[in-house]
């Protein structure tokens, strides 16, 4: 699909410009390095790839022959 044009939202420091075949987008906002530990996420789609949900891993429990496993 070719896309003509993006809507950036004012203040969402996105910017947008066409090119000759479709659209080029940019994130003007600088952005720092985190200093935290990094720590893996589930995340969670809806059926057109948007993120709706992100958690935190959990301990897994799996029961094999009425013994629980984590």
């Amino acid at each position: 699909m070719k896309i003509e044009e993006v809507v950036t939202p004012v203040g969402s420091g996105l910017t947008s410009y066409p090119v000759d075949n479709g659209v080029v987008v940019t994130h003007s906002n600088n952005i720092d390095p985190s200093v935290d530990e990094l720590k893996p996420k589930l995340i969670k789609y809806d059926n057109r790839g948007h993120l709706i949900e992100t958690s935190d891993f959990g301990q897994l429990r799996v029961t094999v022959n009425g013994n629980q496993h984590i």
